[in-house]
């Protein structure tokens, strides 16, 4: 019987490759969701043929009915409808890397649109599919909107591969516990912190002394604070390395990305803030370390390329190949390591005061509403730090007990920091 697989956020970077990845290792997707790019999620619902589908936006949403009632009438060349078998290939991955134009079935064949069996599902209606049974939950949903979403998943879901970092964020201790006596395995997503997971395996916690996060940088990884004030939104989009969302690429620009991953790593791993740190990794080959008590390293490298932890989280114990090349040490020559800037350090910095000060909730939300005022060109890229900070200065310590706390908390600042 084949694995049953959720993917929450997947018409997004992480979700397309995930959803792709799913279905190349044979699992029955059995439900997607999308919130604006209704044209991927259509193309999903014919590819793959989900039992369930959830749009978050509602304009989308109807774009999406209209095809669902007529049938979803859209040429294979439109809708790359059925890929086949070819793509399921006794344990090789080829679904993002490698394209086959064998193996149409007469289904593709003969199509002049087909009668769609998929249900469509409202906004209000996606805790519902978090609750369905399932061996494993790919949450890829970007921003606080992953939340409610992934504590519905628990006890439901026997396994999370976890993308959406504002759920660790916001969920914290409260999340990780309630998985624990749920029984649902968290896996993160995350290349750093999928690293670390990997590496501390067969590991006692006393023996691990520290966490060591690298960084890419992102675009402006070589940037003095002084170049900072020109930058524009099409600047700080351009990560070397990696392919990813805009929000996500924009806070690895501004390190803040990793001020965030160095709080969920403490979150994920129950291990002292204070005791994680970052170095700055241009290459992105390494993804993270841990240091041992008696001083020996382990590492995690690899390409930089996300299908590689996603893989990992949908087949753990076993790995199984796919369409990412080995690395070839010889080309690469040297891995670089060096200390941050002055205003790189200061915004990463920022994971130790928020955790010290208790404003982890007050500041993933002000970090978001940031970004947004980059990305709407309300504010230049230098002055995303000083707002965070201005936001910072009018909130107070939290106390969370139960996640209507944390939805409390989310709507007050969502509220008060947007005014």
């Amino acid at each position: 019987m084949s694995k049953k697989v959720i993917i929450f956020g997947s018409t997004g970077t992480v979700g397309r490759k995930a959803v792709e990845a799913a279905h190349a290792c044979g699992f029955e997707i059995i439900a997607i969701t999308g919130h604006k790019n209704h044209t991927e999620l259509i193309r999903q619902i014919q590819k793959y043929r989900p039992r369930y589908a959830c749009c978050s936006d509602p304009e989308s949403y109807e774009k999406v009915k209209s095809q669902i009632d007529c049938g979803l009438l859209l040429k294979p060349s439109e809708s790359g409808l059925l890929l086949g078998d070819t793509e399921r290939r006794s344990g090789v991955y080829k679904g993002v890397h490698e394209h086959s134009s064998t193996g149409s079935t007469q289904e593709e064949t003969d199509y002049g649109g087909f009668r769609c069996d998929t249900e469509l599902l409202h906004e209000t209606d996606i805790d519902t599919l978090a609750k369905l049974d399932a061996d494993c939950c790919v949450m890829a949903i970007s921003g606080a909107a992953s939340l409610a979403p992934t504590f519905a998943c628990l006890g439901h879901s026997r396994r999370i591969a976890l993308a959406s970092k504002e759920a660790i964020l916001l969920g914290g201790r409260l999340l990780m516990d309630m998985a624990k006596s749920c029984g649902t395995e968290i896996i993160p997503l995350d290349s750093e912190h999928n690293a670390i997971f990997q590496c501390i395996q067969d590991e006692s916690c006393e023996s691990i002394a520290e966490l060591i996060l690298t960084a890419s940088g992102g675009a402006f990884v070589n940037y003095t604070e002084e170049e900072l004030r020109n930058v524009e939104l099409s600047d700080a989009l351009k990560h070397p390395n990696w392919t990813m969302g805009p929000k996500v690429t924009i806070e690895s620009a501004t390190l803040m990305n990793k001020a965030t991953e160095i709080i969920e790593a403490s979150v994920l791993f129950d291990f002292p803030v204070d005791q994680i740190s970052y170095i700055i990794h241009p290459e992105s080959i390494i993804h993270s370390m841990v240091r041992f008590n008696d001083n020996s390293y382990k590492a995690l490298l690899s390409s930089p390329d996300m299908i590689l932890p996603i893989m990992f989280s949908l087949n753990r114990p076993l790995r199984q190949l796919h369409g990412v090349p080995p690395l070839d040490l010889v080309n690469l020559g040297k891995l670089t390591f060096r200390a941050p800037q002055e205003w790189q350090r200061r915004n990463i910095d920022l994971a130790y005061k928020v955790v010290r000060d208790g404003m982890v909730i007050a500041f993933t939300i002000a970090n978001e509403i940031a970004v947004s005022k980059f990305m709407m060109g309300e504010i230049k890229f230098c002055e995303i730090y000083d707002t965070v900070m201005r936001m910072l200065d009018k909130c107070d310590r939290e106390t969370v007990n139960a996640l209507s706390d944390i939805t409390e908390l989310v709507d007050t600042y969502m509220s008060k920091l947007t005014r």
